[in-house]
Formats: C-alpha cells, structure tokens, sequence
C-alpha cells in the first residue's frame, strides 16, 4: 500500500503530465499517441485515392464493368475514410494465386492501394 507522500508525489506526476500533454499541438499529440497528423493521413487518401482510379481507369480500357463498379465504389469508400472496407473488398477482388490477365494492370494499382493502407498503420490506430 502506498504510503500519503508516495501518492501525493503520484498526484503532482500526474498533473505536471497533463499540463504538458495540453501545451501539445495536434501534430505533436498525433505522434505522441501514434495517431497520424491530418497531412499525414491526407496524403495517405490522395494516394489511395490515386491507385483506387487508376485502377479504374485500367478496366476501363478493358471494358471489365465488374472492376469498374468496384473501383468506383472503392474511391466512394476513401473519400469516406473507410480503409478497413477498402483493404476488405480488394481482398476480395485479386485473383488468388498467380494471374495473366488483360486486367493486370488494375490489379496492380489495387495492390497498390491495399498495400498503402497496411503500410501506413492507420488500421492499427
């Protein structure tokens, strides 16, 4: 058991602590917690966003409407911010195992963006 002064002591640590944690700016309070700051997680999206289209644009070039609603949908869900919905559905989506398509290339950019996302840690936030 603690004695009046040890807890007294724990008392002002964790006064001192909480002033200095509001004397933080957002930035600094996003990598104390391990958060990402809003740039951060704005180029996050923006580079999504970015594999998410061309993905897109990919299956347009082969006409595989499957793909192109899915991207679409896709780029609905990153403007929403719903990473964990879009790293779910492009697991769907990519063929397993080996593949030769002429949708390679839109499978490519949606690893892409799968990977940007897992890569980031903001799933683990």
């Amino acid at each position: 058991m603690k004695t009046k002064e040890e807890l007294d002591m724990l008392k002002a640590e964790v006064d001192t602590l909480n002033k200095k944690l509001a004397a933080l700016d957002e930035d600094e309070l996003a990598q104390v917690t391990g958060g990402m700051s809003e740039i951060d997680e704005a180029v996050l999206n923006g580079t999504v966003f970015g594999h998410l289209f061309n993905a897109g644009q990919s299956a347009q070039k082969t006409g595989n409407t499957k793909l192109i609603t899915a991207a679409t949908e896709l780029m609905t869900k990153c403007k929403n911010r719903e990473y964990l919905q879009i790293v779910n559905t492009i697991n769907e989506l990519l063929p397993r195992g080996l593949y030769d398509s002429s949708d390679n290339d839109a499978y490519e950019s949606l690893k892409k963006a799968k990977e940007t996302i897992e890569r980031s840690g903001i799933l683990k936030a």
